[in-house]
Order: C-alpha cells, then structure tokens, then sequence
C-alpha cells in the first residue's frame, strides 16, 4: 500500500496549494483567549543565545495544545545577510515538501501519509539548522502558522514570535583535532611510487586511482531484519580509514578514491558503515576523496558500485540536528533489491505495475539506495547532497540497446521517471551509470514509443529516442505535432525530467496562472527553483506562453550549468562540427537581432554544438521554437552533459 499512500501525498499538497492564496489573504491572529487551555500555541526557541561566525546555531519549533494536525505548513523570515540556511527539517513521521526560500523568508511544509489522526498535544515541529555569516544581533520570527486536520479542514494564525541570535568574530585560533583521531602518516614505500600496487598495513594501494583496501581491512556481519531478509553490513574501523585518507591526501591525486569492495552480492541489503569521524576530519580539511563502494565482483551480473564524494554529506549540520557527538556516529550507505510479492516490497509491486501497463518491460530487478547518519539513538536519512549527481552502476548480463533502454526512478508522487543514464557493454555485460541528484528506488526498462506524425520528419530520431526515455510526450497518444510551438511550461518540463529533478508543487504556488489542474504545477515549481525559467513577474508565469528560440536557448544554457557542466566559450570552435560554422555570433548574419540578456548563452550554445541555426547563416532568435526543435536540442545537451549515450 505504500505506492498509493505516496499518491495521496500528491492528492493533498495539490488541495493544500490550490486553497493556499485565499487562505493568507485571510490569516487572523489566535484568539484573544490565546492562554487558554487548548488554544494552540507556537513557542520558537535555539539552542544557544550566541556564536562566532561560521559556527552552527538550531532554532526549534514547538508548537502547544495541538489537536489532530495532519499537516502544517509554516513561513518564518531571517536576515540572509547573517545567517545562512543549511537544512531545515520536520521532526515528524510523513512527508516533507523540500522548504522553499524566497529572499528572507522560508516555507515548511509538512503532510502525514494515510487515512490515520492528526497528531495532539505538545510537539517539536521542526528544526532549522543555520550557519552565522556575519557579526551582530539578528532575528529569526515565525510569521505565520497553517494548520490542517484529518479532515483537510485548515486554520491560519499569526504567530509573531522571534528569537535572536548575537554573531561575534570568528575565534582565530586554529583547533586541534582530539588526540584519539590523530594517526600516524603512513610511512612512504621504498622505491619508485609507479609500482603497480604498494602495501601497508590493511590497505592496498592502486597508484592510478586512489585507496584499495584489502580483504583484511573489511569486517562482515550478516543479520536479518523484521521481514526475514538477510543483512550484509560491511565496515572498515575509523583507523583505518583515517590512514587512508591521510595516504591519499599525500599523493595528491586529482580525483582520488577509496575503495571498498564486497565480492558477494546475494543478499537482498547490504549496508556499509563508514566512520563519521573520519568522512568529517576528511571534509574539513578540503579533501575530495570520491568513496566508490561495490557489492558483487567487477563485471558480475547484479554487481552494484555507490560513488560518495565526501564533501557532499552536511555532516556538521546533522551532528547538531542530532544532538550527538560526531565520534559517536555513522554513516551508513544501503543498498536494497527487494523480489515482487515480498515483504517490503510494495514500491517493487507499483513499479512492476506501471511497466505492465506502458507495455515496456523491465531489465532489471529494483535497486533503492539510501544514505544515512546514525547515532545510538537516532537515524536520520540525508536527502541533499548540495545539488551533486551521485554516480551509481548496475551490471546487467547480455548487451543493452542505449536507444531503447532507459534508467527510471519512482517519485514520492508514484509515478516512474527518467533519469540520467549511460550504458556501456563490458564483456558481453552492460554496465549502466546512473547519475542523480538523491536516492530512491531504481529500474532499467526497455521501451520504444513511435508517433505516427513523426514517421517521415526531419526530427523523427530525436523526437523518437526522448519519447522512448520519457523525457517528451505527445499532445496524444499517437500525435507528436513536431511543428507546433513549445510553450513555456512544456519546455520547463522538458527540462526538468531530463535533468531528473524532483518536482516541487509549492515552488509555483506564487503564480496565480499555474493551477493544480493543468499538470504542470510540479515541474514548474522544479524549474523555478533551480533558476531554469523566471515568472513574467512575482505573480504571473504565463505557462501557455510560447517561447523563442533565444530564450530556449538559454533555459538550455541554465540546465546545462545546472548539471555542473561547463560549455565552450565563443569563438572557441564548435562541440560537433554542426551548424554555426566557428561557433561564434557572428556567423550569424542576424546576430545583431540577438537580445543583449541571450546573447552569451547563445554563444556559448553554439560554440558548444548544442544550437545551429535556421540556415547557416541565419539564427531567427525572435521566431517561436518548436517542439522538434525543443527535442533535438534537448538531445544534444543530454549528450553534452552525457546524461544519455
């Protein structure tokens, strides 16, 4: 049942949006009688009064005499200038709507999952964790608080309560690490450093990438958990890891790794543990050591490979969430294949549904990653990853065609997405990298969608392959229109399912013109919120608007730094050899025409290869682009980016 409580989710945040512009215009304060016994009450508070700048300070939200909360939904302001939001986090089971920031103000927003009560009486409902930027006094207030219950029935107050935080000079005294952390260098090995593999004590060394560790360094315990199912939990001692990461910072690779390796993979949940203590001496010192770990030999079907970079994991935002002390924790990356039909297996169940009715067919059995921090009391699962694409690689036995294969991942909202995927056949097996933003459960399906208005165009391949990725869907289930213009909410959902985001529903809900009902709500939120398209102002987006192709242009720019990649600058030569000649705005006889805001993505994009013009000569930046032509750049920037083979 767990894939239909998540569609739910999706059923009430769309209500809580579309009744949320009313609902403010109408906020009142608590009642007079705002002692009383079983009025509610809002009390914010953090745990300490002042700080140096850099250091970490919570602020909690408590809120009093509750009755039957369901969901919440809380706005509170701070000043930028002082303070620097790193997580923010509901303390309750359910679902939380990742918090939006609008220039000084934050938004939470929380949902329980089911048809089940609403929480009472006193609760913590949430945190938020905020590193000090600058010196002085500064403000965080709760401005405002909407309740709903079980019964989707809402009420708003005004809270009006502050706290204040007092910012001092950054203690300039460089700290010592406790003595209980510090190891020893590990003693250089004699001879020449290109030996193929140097030895020390419970490490073995790959000159070329990095760490290995041998089979002695990794401790193995096998459990079963509640379903039945058995536990493989790897480790490598903190000692151990520390002279690691002390060996590879020595050597001073560019991208170095640390390996850890299980060759079996025949259980359904391996979970390895790594010292917290040490990935945070690692972080703080700068280190960009990527841990790549693998369950299953090199090349075996079913082998699975996790890339951590550690500078990714908010580890010192998580220790003062937690409470504990980061010696006392760790961390934990899991890997999950759970069988349709048992226990635990509801997503697996909805996954092979939704294949079953696409007509696709999956190539895979499902795969879902987590990471967690775990201290003696408590695990929390770390969901940002500071907007990095985290690797991963599944083997799969025979040869895969990239066309017609796709990775896909199940939304919190149930449905089954692109992601990011390249495939590579090794051996007569196909290795399959995935790269995303966070973790969740993951397939590979083969699917070919055809239109039958695409058969004989000139964008048939490009619009073919997309569709068969489920990046791009007909205005049928038969019809493409590849000559239709694109508007701005298509092309913003072209974009955010090829960069694999997460949709985000509050995110648009500034917009008077987007309505939950016209399906596009999500993916303009998601658009928004990762700077790829702007509202025509705070309040309109114009979602039918049709775009041009200069503004394409540099919606496909934003993306593509969006992914963390860099384009060729102007006048340094074409990606491809399509197209806009030496890649510069002045093959272009128009260029002139060109808008001055569109003008260095529109140099950059052709240098790149990713745009040519109408003709040789001529880019038309004014004319509205199409949705052939949103197609075949879109594949050409998934290519850039190798999102897609």
């Amino acid at each position: 049942m767990k894939h239909k409580m998540k569609l739910n989710i999706k059923t009430f945040l769309i209500a809580l949006i579309g009744s949320l512009l009313w609902l403010f215009m109408q906020l009142s304060p608590a009642p007079e009688l705002a002692h009383a016994e079983g009025i509610p009450q809002f009390v914010i508070s953090t745990n300490k009064v002042g700080l140096p700048v850099g250091e970490i300070v919570t602020v909690i939200l408590n809120g009093q005499n509750l009755k039957d909360m369901y969901a919440y939904e809380a706005k509170i302001t701070f000043d930028p200038n002082k303070l620097k939001l790193i997580e923010a986090k509901s303390s309750l089971e359910g679902y939380s709507v990742m918090p939006i920031i609008e220039n000084n103000e934050i938004i939470l927003a929380h949902t329980q999952i089911g048809n089940i009560p609403g929480q009472n009486g006193n609760l913590t409902i949430g945190t938020l964790i905020f590193e000090a930027q600058s010196t002085g006094a500064t403000e965080v207030n709760w401005k405002s608080m909407k309740l709903v219950d079980s019964n989707l029935k809402d009420q708003a107050y005004l809270v009006g309560k502050k706290t204040i935080i007092s910012v001092s000079e950054k203690n300039n005294t460089t700290p010592v690490p406790p003595q209980t952390h510090v190891t020893p260098t590990p003693s250089t090995p004699a001879g020449p450093v290109a030996s193929p593999n140097v030895t020390v004590p419970d490490l073995l060394i790959d000159d070329k990438q990095g760490v290995r560790f041998s089979p002695e360094a990794i401790q193995v315990k096998k459990t079963r958990n509640e379903n039945g199912q058995q536990v493989t939990s790897v480790s490598v001692d903190e000692h151990t890891m520390i002279q690691a990461f002390t060996f590879l910072r020595k050597k001073a690779l560019p991208s170095p790794y640390m390996f850890i390796e299980v060759e079996e993979m025949k259980d359904e949940i391996v979970q390895i543990e790594l010292s917290a203590q040490a990935l945070a001496d690692a972080k703080n010192t700068g280190d960009t050591v990527i841990i790549s770990m693998q369950a299953g030999s090199v090349g075996s079907e079913g082998a699975v490979r996790y890339e951590l970079p550690v500078h990714v994991l908010p580890l010192q935002a998580l220790t003062k969430q937690m409470g504990d002390e980061i010696k006392d924790m760790k961390v934990i990356v899991s890997f999950v294949s759970v069988k349709q039909g048992e226990r635990g297996a509801a997503e697996v169940d909805h996954i092979s549904e939704i294949v079953g009715k696409m007509g696709a067919i999956q190539l895979l059995k499902p795969v879902t990653f987590g990471v967690f921090v775990e201290s003696g009391r408590e695990r929390i699962e770390v969901l940002d990853f500071d907007a990095t694409y985290i690797h991963r690689t599944f083997t799969i036995s025979g040869e895969i065609r990239p066309s017609s294969s796709t990775v896909v991942w199940l939304t919190p909202g149930g449905k089954l997405e692109f992601v990011p995927a390249t495939f590579k056949t090794v051996n007569g097996s196909t290795e399959v990298t995935i790269k995303h933003r966070g973790n969740g459960t993951y397939t590979v399906i083969q699917y070919k969608k055809m239109f039958a208005d695409a058969g004989k165009h000139w964008a048939k391949q490009e619009i073919e392959l997309l569709a068969s990725k489920l990046i791009i869907k007909g205005t049928t289930d038969t019809r493409y229109d590849p000559e239709a213009p694109v508007t701005r909410a298509e092309f913003a959902a072209l974009l955010v399912r090829s960069l694999g985001l997460e949709e985000d529903y509050l995110a648009a809900k500034a917009f008077s013109d987007v309505s939950a009902n016209n399906g596009y709500i999500g993916v303009i939120g998601a658009a928004v919120k990762a700077g790829l398209i702007e509202g025509y102002s705070h309040t309109k987006f114009q979602p039918s608007g049709k775009i041009t192709r200069e503004e394409m242009t540099v919606m496909i720019s934003r993306a593509i730094h969006t992914a963390g990649k860099r384009m060729m600058s102007e006048g340094s030569g074409t990606g491809n050899g399509n197209g806009a000649g030496a890649g510069t705005l002045e093959a272009f006889k128009d260029s002139s025409l060109i808008q001055p805001w569109a003008r260095a993505s529109v140099a950059e994009a052709a240098a790149s290869g990713i745009i040519q013009g109408k003709t040789e000569t001529v880019f038309a930046p004014g004319e509205q682009a199409t949705r052939a032509q949103a197609a075949v750049i879109l594949k050409r920037m998934l290519q850039l980016l190798e999102f897609i083979n």
